[in-house]
């Protein structure tokens, strides 16, 4: 008859055996567990990493997108007012124009009513360089020709024209102002000779040989040469020669001067 175990025994059996079998296990199924848990949180951690970075490059981009917009605002700023100040410029370009075209229609027919009196300009300037003293005769006929050549060239206008008459007339203005030296060739006496030139306005026309032994004055009743005592003259020719050549200060000058007498032939020579 075979021999039957009791249950309870049996059961305190069977516990024993589980008891030492989880006692032979369980460091490894701890440390199962640990490297589980290491690697999760190594995960969480480098998922954390790239959450912050992109925050971080989000955050950069945001600043260069700001700073770009307020960069855009300011040059928007600028523009708006250079559009401003372009418009308030064409605007008055626009009124500029306007005065302008008014000017011009004003200004129809005036070229036919300036013509006449240019030419007359020109005609009497003509007649003033052959009766006036002969001082720089060439130059001062010169300009008389290119008046003319300037009134008659189509391709000059005539308010270019009257500018350079009205130059011409200042010119001969300024002749009666002045002091004037120079070196010129002069017919006297039947001889062409290098002498000195003196002009004082256009009160007095002088010439001085260069070997100082001859000194004449313009008559303009005459319209001759008249010599003059050199003794007497020489040294007021010397001085006043210096001022008109800027050597010497400007000073007053003594100089012979025909009186109106001189115009009917009577002796008029003043100093």
């Amino acid at each position: 008859m075979p021999y039957v175990y009791p249950k309870s025994s049996f059961r305190a059996g069977l516990a024993l055996c589980l008891t030492a079998l989880s006692g032979l296990h369980a460091p490894h199924i701890v440390a199962a567990d640990l490297d589980g848990v290491t690697r999760q949180a190594a995960a969480r951690v480098a998922q954390t990493t790239k959450a912050e970075q992109a925050v971080a490059g989000l955050d950069e981009q945001t600043r260069q997108i700001t700073a770009e917009y307020r960069q855009l605002m300011m040059e928007a700023e600028q523009l708006k007012a250079y559009n401003q100040l372009v418009a308030q410029q064409v605007q008055n370009q626009k009124g500029e124009i306007q005065r302008l075209e008014q000017s011009v229609r004003n200004s129809e027919g005036l070229e036919q009513k300036l013509l006449p009196i240019v030419t007359d300009m020109i005609s009497s300037l003509e007649t003033f360089v052959s009766l006036d003293k002969p001082f720089l005769q060439d130059e001062r006929q010169s300009k008389v020709a290119e008046l003319y050549d300037s009134l008659e060239d189509p391709s000059e206008s005539l308010a270019i024209t009257l500018q350079r008459v009205i130059d011409a007339y200042q010119a001969e203005i300024a002749y009666g102002r002045n002091l004037q030296s120079w070196r010129q060739s002069l017919t006297t006496g039947g001889s062409q000779r290098e002498v000195d030139m003196l002009r004082v306005g256009r009160l007095t026309l002088m010439y001085r040989s260069l070997d100082r032994k001859e000194i004449g004055l313009w008559q303009p009743g005459t319209k001759e040469w008249q010599t003059l005592d050199v003794n007497q003259w020489n040294r007021a020719f010397d001085q006043a020669s210096k001022v008109a050549r800027k050597q010497a200060a400007p000073d007053l000058v003594t100089m012979p001067v025909f009186t109106a007498s001189s115009m009917n032939g009577k002796e008029g020579i003043q100093p």
